[in-house]
C-alpha cells in the first residue's frame, strides 16, 4: 500500500502488482555483475599501466588484490575470522583464484597472437570450465571437511550435484565481467590508435606539403640559372649550349618522375644530382670537381627527395675558391 511517499509491505512475497510507483528495483545479480566489471576493469587498467615500467610491482599488486578478494569473500560467508569454516573458505578461494590467474596468464602467452574475438572466446570458455571443475571438486572437498569437523559424520552425498554447484553462477558472472572489461579496454585502445593515426596522417600531410613547397622553390631557381648559362653560351659555344639544354631536359624529366615521391633511395637522389652536375660541369669545366659516394650498401637507404641538389647548388654558389679558381665538393655516405 502506498500513501504519498510512504511504502508499507506485508510480511509475505510481494508480487508485481504490489510494487509501489516510486520504487526502484535493482537486480542483485546485475549489481554483482557490475561490481565485478568495475573491479576487473580497474585492476586491468592499473596492471597495464604499471607493467611496462614496474613489472614486479604490477604482479605483486595483482597477487595482493587476489588475496584480499579471497579473504573478504571467506569472511562474509563464514561464521567469523577464526572459525574453521573461514579457514576452509579462504584456502579454497586462494587455490582457485590463484589457479585461475595462472591459467589466464598461460592463455595470454599461448594464444596472445590471436585476434581479440578468438582470444576472448578462449578466455571465457577457460573461466567457465575452470569454475565448473573448481566448484565440483572443491565442493566435494568442502562438504567432506564440513561433515567431518562440524557434523561428526561421514560425507556420503556425492550425488548432490545441484547443492555443490551453488557457487558456479559467480564464475559465469566473472567470465562476463572479464569479457566486458577487456572489450572496454580494447575499444579505448582502438580510439587511442585512431587519434595517433590521425595525428601522424596530419603530420605526414604537413611534411609532404612542406617538401613540395621546398621543391617548387628549388626548381625555378635552378632553371633560372641554367637558362642564363644557356643564353650566355649560345653565341660563343653552340655545342655546349645544345649539350646543356639536353641535360636540363633530362634533369627535369627525372624531377617530374620523382616529384610525387616524398622518400627515394640515395641511389635515385645521386642520379638526379649527376644530371644537375653535368649541367654545372658544362658551365665551369674542370674548375668544378665533385666526388660522389660509391658505397653500394648505402644506395638503398631511403632519404627525402631533392635533399642533395640544393645543398650542392649552394656549395657551388658560395664555396668558390677565388685563389685557386676551383670548386671542390666531396659527398660521403656511411651506414
Amino acid at each position: 500500500m502506498t500513501e504519498k511517499n510512504k511504502t508499507y509491505y506485508y510480511k509475505r512475497t510481494i508480487g508485481s502488482g504490489y510494487y509501489s510507483k516510486n520504487m526502484v528495483i535493482i537486480s542483485l545479480r546485475l549489481t554483482i555483475l557490475l561490481g565485478m566489471y568495475l573491479i576487473t576493469f580497474l585492476v586491468l587498467i592499473t596492471y597495464e599501466k604499471l607493467r611496462e615500467n614496474y613489472f614486479i610491482f604490477a604482479i605483486t599488486l595483482v597477487l595482493g588484490l587476489i588475496f584480499c578478494v579471497a579473504f573478504i569473500i571467506a569472511l562474509i560467508f563464514s561464521n567469523g575470522f577464526n572459525s574453521l569454516l573461514f579457514n576452509i573458505f579462504i584456502v579454497k578461494n586462494i587455490l582457485t583464484f590463484y589457479g585461475l590467474w595462472l591459467l589466464l596468464r598461460y592463455v595470454n602467452m599461448k594464444w596472445g597472437h590471436f585476434d581479440f574475438g578468438k582470444k576472448e572466446v578462449i578466455k571465457f570458455i577457460t573461466i567457465v570450465a575452470f569454475g565448473f571443475f573448481a566448484e565440483f571438486i572443491g565442493g566435494h572437498i568442502f562438504n567432506y571437511l564440513f561433515y567431518i569437523y562440524f557434523k561428526g559424520g561421514i560425507y556420503y552425498d556425492f550425488d548432490q550435484f545441484s547443492n555443490i554447484m551453488g557457487w558456479f553462477k559467480y564464475w559465469i558472472y566473472f567470465a562476463i565481467a572479464n569479457f566486458t572489461s577487456n572489450l572496454t579496454n580494447y575499444i579505448f585502445g582502438l580510439r587511442n590508435k585512431e587519434k595517433m593515426f590521425s595525428f601522424q596522417k596530419s603530420e605526414g600531410t604537413l611534411a609532404s606539403s612542406t617538401l613540395a613547397s621546398i621543391q617548387s622553390r628549388i626548381n625555378p631557381h635552378f632553371l633560372y640559372n641554367a637558362l642564363n648559362s644557356i643564353a650566355s653560351l649560345a653565341h660563343t659555344e653552340p655545342k655546349k649550349t645544345e649539350e646543356m639544354a639536353l641535360q636540363l631536359a633530362k634533369f627535369y624529366e627525372q624531377c617530374s618522375e620523382l616529384k610525387s615521391k616524398p622518400m627515394i633511395t640515395l641511389g635515385e637522389e645521386l642520379e638526379i644530382l649527376k644530371s644537375y652536375l653535368m649541367i654545372e660541369k658544362i658551365r665551369f669545366g674542370d674548375r668544378l670537381q665533385v666526388i660522389l659516394p660509391n658505397i653500394d650498401d648505402a644506395m638503398e637507404v631511403m632519404i627525402p627527395s631533392f635533399t642533395l641538389q640544393p645543398i650542392v647548388e649552394n656549395a657551388i654558389k658560395y664555396g668558390y675558391n677565388t685563389v685557386d679558381n676551383m670548386i671542390q665538393i666531396r659527398i660521403t655516405a656511411r651506414n
